[in-house]
């Protein structure tokens, strides 16, 4: 599943879980709470337990460290070599995480990428995917990948690229070809690559246009994501995502409103159906669509009569985003005046009372 939840983006592909907040999160560790010595120490040890599950359980649990567990770098890169393949995978992801902001784990990952197991390569393209951009080395090995017979190792080696960001530009024009080619989720995972990439994969953008009408749901609400992480640049997606403001899918609808935010001014001609879209009944699609309002700024002035109507919304979100795109129209918003005195002084909610003080400002300037 692709779907954005204020920034993150998590695509499901079999065990594969990649968020574009993993474009370059922070691990959880030592940053969070120091990690008594002794834990690790015991953890080092459990990762040669006979039982394969306990070895598992104390890779994933080094990895939930982060780099408070540097001291077991060398005895999770013995366990990438693991006679079960369980321990094989998450020992790689766990690589990662310890050795996150540690250049030295990146050739080891990178030779992981050929190794014997399966779940070896998929766990060490994941750990590339949360190093971000210190990563790039891997790039022209994740690039290789992309070929690979194993569907989910290709999955993994496209969020990677998109976890590096920007640095990966050089395989924009490997994605596209995943991009037209690939199975479903590896597609989806193309599409998520080349918007982890940015306004540096403007060329994909007649592509993604073409995959934003892909049978499949996933790869749909996929490219809708890319295009808004390409921004402006994809400015002739336009037309495209106001088509996919219409799609069977609440989540495509979604990611397309939030695209068209992401994109801008230049965006006018979405205004009948971002005006339309103030009345969905899903409340982060009203809340999407008076952001991309927000955007477009004066030339929004024809969703004024609907943003009033908006301002009387339930949520207090709602009321908020509606206040700010009111605001950023300016004084052509002039009508929403009392309304919006009324909610600056009266608004049960402080963050809406805020929000319609900061529009009237603007209005009034």
């Amino acid at each position: 599943m692709c779907q954005r939840l204020r920034g993150a983006v998590i695509v499901g592909v079999g065990v594969v879980v990649l968020g574009l907040a993993m474009l370059s999160a922070p691990v959880r560790g030592a940053e969070d709470k120091a990690v008594p010595k002794a834990k690790v120490a015991e953890l080092i040890k459990s990762l040669s337990d006979p039982d394969a599950n306990v070895r598992m359980d104390a890779a994933i649990a080094l990895g939930n460290l982060g780099r408070e567990a540097k001291e077991a770098l060398p005895a999770l890169i013995k366990a990438l070599g693991d006679r079960d393949v369980g321990v094989g995978f998450f020992a790689a992801i766990a690589v990662g995480q310890v050795g996150r902001g540690t250049k030295e784990v990146i050739p080891v990952l990178i030779k992981a990428l050929d190794d014997g197991n399966a779940q070896v390569r998929q766990g060490a393209a994941k750990a590339l995917s949360m190093m971000g951009p210190e990563a790039k080395e891997a790039v022209p090995a994740l690039i290789r990948i992309l070929d690979d017979p194993d569907l989910e190792l290709r999955a993994y080696a496209a969020g990677a690229l998109g976890g590096i960001g920007p640095e990966a530009k050089e395989a924009i024009p490997a994605l596209i070809k995943v991009l037209g080619n690939g199975e479903a989720p590896v597609r989806a995972s193309a599409a998520l690559g080349l918007g982890g990439i940015g306004p540096s994969a403007k060329d994909a953008v007649p592509v993604l246009i073409k995959t934003l009408g892909d049978p499949d749901v996933e790869v749909r609400k996929c490219t809708a994501f890319a295009l808004g992480r390409v921004g402006p640049e994809a400015k002739e997606a336009v037309p495209a995502l106001i088509k996919a403001l219409g799609d069977p899918d609440a989540q495509v609808r979604l990611l397309a409103a939030v695209a068209l935010s992401e994109i801008g001014r230049g965006t006018k001609e979405a205004l009948p159906v971002l005006i339309q879209a103030l009345g969905d009944p899903d409340t982060q699609m009203r809340v999407e669509a008076a952001n991309a309002l927000e955007r477009i700024g004066p030339e929004a002035k024809a969703a004024v009569p609907e943003l009033i109507k908006t301002l009387g919304a339930a949520e207090g979100e709602v009321r908020l985003f509606a206040a700010e795109a009111l605001g950023s129209i300016g004084p052509e918003a002039k009508a929403a005046i009392p309304e919006l005195e009324r909610l600056a002084e009266k608004d049960p909610v402080e963050f809406v009372r805020r929000g319609a003080r900061k529009a009237l400002e603007k209005m009034r300037k």
